[in-house]
């Protein structure tokens, strides 16, 4: 528990200690998914507006389907794995890879 406080604090996470239900993700988290998924998506200036509203859709829709079904302490675990260069969990893993799947046309 104190390595994921250390965590929190370190990523800019830095939120009121209090319980989240399963799958309620604090709003800095929720920036800080489509923040990360945006730019993962490699747009550039030249990108066109087309390709950048749907790469916008597509995490909005990640995050949704990642929030229903990974809950926010399981979603903590694999981002910390991958953070640390560690295997993320498998069960983790496919649910999410299944979750975001889902927003591809």
């Amino acid at each position: 528990m104190r390595q994921m406080l250390v965590g929190l604090l370190v990523m800019g996470w830095a939120l009121p200690m209090q319980v989240f239900a399963d799958t309620g993700y604090p709003e800095q988290v929720r920036q800080n998914f489509i923040t990360a998924c945006v730019s993962s998506c490699k747009i550039s200036e030249t990108t066109s507006p087309h390709v950048k509203t749907f790469m916008q859709d597509y995490c909005q829709c990640a995050l949704e389907q990642v929030e229903k079904t990974i809950s926010f302490n399981d979603y903590l675990q694999w981002e910390f794995a991958i953070q640390e260069g560690r295997q993320t969990d498998p069960s983790t893993q496919k649910r999410f890879d299944a979750a975001t799947q889902g927003c591809l046309p």
